[in-house]
């Protein structure tokens, strides 16, 4: 009946018109079978690779939407991948306009220098126990006290510069930080790319720590050319080297190579 009626409206309306009532009419029917093109219930990549711009050097950018406690499955690697190991030349990080996430894998630098360091305007560290951030000085004697090379940083840039750095990584094996429940900014420990299979978060590689709930679906690293997330896949992703990323932890547990 209903059926009948709605294909003899549907024959009044011009061509546009038509489609679009369809497509309605079709989703309310079938809106409780096919969710009108919702495939998922949890809160997924695209709603958190949302556009986190801030032109204010004061106000770093905020994490990403918090994920859903079920996280979606993610697909562990059959295979670990080694953690590259340290060159002895120093190494040339470039920063972008705006704000970069960046890490400081040496303890103490022994090579520190920026090609204008008057266009670095800021440097925060994030408290992930408060969640709050905290002004960091981006120099040399800035990052001499370094205990924790898992430490994310947000610099702001107010054009292109390079960064040129050099010092001793941690002798601790493993190499590990303690998160706590919700984000963590974390830098990338190594002075090389570290694929996310060569990590662990208490015992489970990251790809079963986000299967049981562990951990959220996948990390986030951020664009200064787009202003924006994006995903990083605990299956097959690497945190990239002098760079940091956002994890969501649902529990307090230990994040260790």
């Amino acid at each position: 009946m209903i059926y009948t009626i709605g294909e003899t409206f549907l024959k009044t309306l011009p061509g546009p018109s038509r489609r679009f009532v369809a497509g309605l009419f079709a989703c309310l029917i079938l809106g409780s079978l096919a969710g009108c093109g919702d495939s998922e219930t949890t809160t997924g990549s695209t709603a958190q690779t949302s556009v986190a711009q801030s032109s204010n050097p004061n106000v770093p950018p905020a994490p990403p939407a918090a994920p859903a406690t079920v996280s979606r499955v993610v697909r562990e690697a059959s295979t670990k991948a080694g953690i590259v190991r340290d060159a002895a030349q120093p190494f040339q990080v470039p920063l972008q306009t705006g704000w970069n996430l960046f890490s400081m894998p040496f303890l103490s630098p022994d090579v520190f220098t920026i090609s204008q360091p008057s266009n670095v305007l800021s440097c925060f560290a994030y408290n992930a126990t408060s969640g709050n951030y905290v002004r960091q000085t981006f120099s040399q004697a800035g990052f001499a006290n370094v205990t924790n090379p898992y430490q994310g940083y947000w610099v702001f840039c107010t054009s292109p510069v390079n960064v040129t750095l050099n010092g001793n990584v941690s002798t601790q094996n493993p190499l590990q930080t303690s998160l706590v429940s919700g984000w963590n900014l974390v830098g990338t420990p190594l002075s090389a790319n570290v694929t996310t299979s060569a990590l662990q978060f208490s015992n489970q590689t990251l790809a079963s720590a986000a299967n049981t709930s562990l951990i959220g679906s996948q990390a986030f690293t951020y664009s200064p050319t787009t202003s924006a997330y994006a995903g990083l896949n605990y299956s097959s992703g690497a945190f990239p080297a002098f760079q940091a990323a956002w994890v969501f932890a649902f529990q307090p547990g230990v994040l260790s190579t």
